[in-house]
């Protein structure tokens, strides 16, 4: 799977860096709570990224761990401070009275430790898809030689 996505990026006719640049940018908007493809789509139109390396961003992230990036978001959230007390997993699993709130309190938490999850993971990735990219037009170039 990874050697597909690497191959479908480095397919992208530019250069490593943008090809990076808007894999990265798919990164942060995957990780982020309820940002999506079409998120990914305004944002490229908008920066001028390549749509398919931004949407590939997401969908690299967004639909296959939900879980772990809410999880990593809600624990960089409470890293930062800014919760008082945690979630009460009871409350929430149970759907007893009062679930909602107690997502609602969170809510703010989960969304600045997205934030902050999102710019570690679009950093890393950045870094790994322009060397991988960079790899595979490289063995690209000397085989169409």
């Amino acid at each position: 799977m990874i050697r597909r996505l690497i191959r479908k990026l480095s397919a992208i006719p530019e250069s490593p860096q943008r090809i990076a640049l808007a894999f990265a940018a798919g990164v942060f908007l995957g990780v982020m709570p309820g940002v999506g493809p079409a998120a990914a789509l305004l944002v490229a139109f908008l920066f001028h990224l390549s749509k398919v390396a931004t949407v590939l961003g997401v969908l690299a992230t967004n639909s296959w761990t939900t879980a772990l990036l809410y999880t990593l978001s809600y624990r960089f959230g409470l890293w930062s401070g800014q919760l008082e007390k945690p979630l009460e997993w009871r409350l929430v699993l149970s759907f007893e009275e009062g679930w909602h709130e107690e997502l609602a309190r969170v809510a703010p938490t989960v969304i600045f430790g997205g934030m902050l999850a999102a710019l570690v993971l679009a950093g890393v990735s950045y870094l790994v898809a322009r060397v991988a990219v960079t790899h595979y037009k490289e063995i690209r170039l000397h085989r169409q030689k």
